[in-house]
């Protein structure tokens, strides 16, 4: 039986738990990148606190009973998923693209997915997990896919 995913607002005393599993992120993305530890064994991310400023930047959990990874938007003209993460444990079942739907359906309209042109991982899951058809668009950053979400018309009571 599959489980769903949620996907919920990191609010302020959630920060500390999305902050670990950013270290996990970029301890694997550190294979695309040149990215070191800092002196204090932690990896740097230089707009980690404006998510809890900023508010066109949007931290998310991901959970079904568990936590299972966390996303970084980005809103505006295009939404940008600046970061997306599943553990490796919850990948390959569906949980990633639940979420990526989840958080798309969060904010309609025009958006922009980035990946590292050495990352090819992770553009075959955005090629599956993107609910829209899409132009991809590969510059000398790598590919990017360009797609619009259109609002579900269900508002909140």
């Amino acid at each position: 039986m599959r489980v769903m995913v949620h996907v919920v607002s990191a609010e302020l005393p959630s920060k500390p738990v999305l902050w670990n599993l950013l270290q996990l992120y970029a301890h694997e993305f550190s294979e695309f990148t040149d990215q070191d530890v800092g002196v204090d064994g932690t990896y740097a991310y230089e707009y980690f606190d404006r998510y809890w400023i900023d508010p066109d930047r949007h931290p998310y959990l991901c959970h079904d009973g568990r936590l299972v990874g966390f996303a970084l938007v980005d809103s505006g003209e295009p939404h940008d998923m600046a970061e997306f993460f599943v553990m490796k444990k919850y990948r390959r079942c569906g949980l990633g693209t639940d979420a990526a739907h989840e958080i798309f359906a969060l904010h309609p309209g025009a958006w922009q997915v980035r990946q590292m042109a050495a990352n090819t991982r992770a553009t075959a899951f955005w090629h599956r997990a993107i609910p829209v058809p899409f132009e991809e668009v590969v510059d000398d950053h790598g590919p990017r896919q360009l797609f619009r979400i259109e609002p579900t018309g269900i508002e909140d009571p």
